[in-house]
């Protein structure tokens, strides 16, 4: 199955973006790894947000930080764990194959992913890719930003 690229829209991936162009200026390609401080991220950003190094041969990626809001709808706590030490993202994996071609690329990429987690009312994933190098071209990290769709649950008013 392949990668199912997606419009980069919402107020979620547009204002990360943004931060991201910003972290770039006019005269690199990708943002410097070193650009990207968290605490600079915009505050609602980071419950969403990963970390993920590209490691090298073989390629791997490492997950150096993960916000809040996807450890908790995630089956464990992936920091530190590299994708091919998941079972479920190691390859082949839709997981996978996005962060290579992200790798290949080296520039923003947006898809949706299936879920396959212990949270009933997530629907359905949706991951932005933001390049970061050691250098102006080469992506050595991502700057992961996950937007999460819930099922809506409806409000029962309580009486007491």
């Amino acid at each position: 199955m392949p990668v199912e690229e997606v419009a980069l829209s919402g107020d979620l991936f547009v204002s990360a973006r943004d931060h991201w162009d910003r972290l770039r200026g006019s005269d690199q390609e990708i943002p410097r790894r070193n650009d990207l401080d968290p605490l600079s991220i915009p505050p609602r950003l980071l419950p969403f947000s990963e970390l993920i190094e590209v490691l090298q041969d073989p390629l791997d990626f490492r997950y150096r930080l993960i916000g809040t809001e996807i450890d908790r709808i995630s089956k464990e706590s992936y920091t530190g764990l590299t994708v091919r030490g998941i079972p479920s993202q190691a390859p082949p994996s839709l997981m996978f194959d996005l962060l290579v071609l992200a790798v290949q690329r080296g520039a923003p990429l947006c898809a949706r992913l299936p879920y396959d987690g212990p949270d009933e009312d997530v629907l359905s994933i949706r991951n932005l890719l933001l390049p970061l190098g050691d250098n102006t071209r080469d992506v050595s990290y991502f700057w992961s930003v996950v937007e999460i769709g819930r099922r809506e649950v409806p409000f029962v008013p309580t009486i007491l």
